[in-house]
């Protein structure tokens, strides 16, 4: 019933519609998902419908389901190709999205604590040992700003976030009181480029 109903909305020329690439059929233009690439599409749309496309996405999952290592490997150098692109779709994914991941991110460290209390200690341990420059770098900026000769900032300084805990992100461990007061995921940014390049 409710399909009929809205096509006879289609007889009204004032309505934004559009025909589907794949089924044929008109339909309003919030039946498209968006494109935010722009040059691709005239009104900012797909060219598929969205019952079109989750029909598709369902049959690929189908096919596609089972990975071979011949798509695990193309899937890794495509990673390793694309850090930087990657690495920007996650900044702007974080910045959007920023309560839902802040609250992911902290339950899930919060359970792995509770669950592996000496899994986590010991990766403490083991981090600590293998690093000895930037233990270093870690206790005197700490006894600095403990002491009031470093001031730590309020907000992040990539994003600007006010609302968690701020981190300082040592560029070069041998400057330890040079740092960026950092929020939890933009650290974790700096982390993810240090180790992609």
């Amino acid at each position: 019933m409710a399909r009929i109903a809205s096509r006879e909305v289609f007889d009204n020329s004032n309505v934004p519609s559009k025909k589907c690439s794949n089924c044929g059929e008109l339909k309003v233009l919030t039946e498209f998902y968006k494109r935010e690439q722009k040059g691709h599409s005239k009104d900012g749309y797909t060219g598929v419908c969205k019952d079109c496309r989750r029909a598709q996405w369902r049959l690929w999952g189908k096919t596609n389901r089972k990975l071979t290592p011949a798509k695990i490997e193309a899937i890794k150098r495509w990673q390793q190709r694309n850090t930087k692109k990657r690495m920007e779709a996650k900044r702007l994914w974080r910045k959007r999205n920023r309560d839902k991941y802040m609250i992911s991110c902290q339950r899930c460290s919060r359970n792995r604590r509770i669950r592996h209390p000496e899994s986590v200690r010991g990766g403490i341990l083991i981090w600590l040992r293998k690093n000895p420059k930037a233990r270093n770098a870690h206790e005197t900026l700490r006894r600095a700003v403990k002491k009031g000769l470093v001031k730590k900032s309020s907000e992040c300084e990539w994003c600007g976030t006010k609302e968690c805990r701020l981190h300082g992100h040592h560029e070069d461990y041998e400057k330890p009181l040079d740092v960026q007061w950092l929020c939890s995921s933009c650290h974790a940014m700096t982390r993810e480029k240090r180790n992609g390049e």
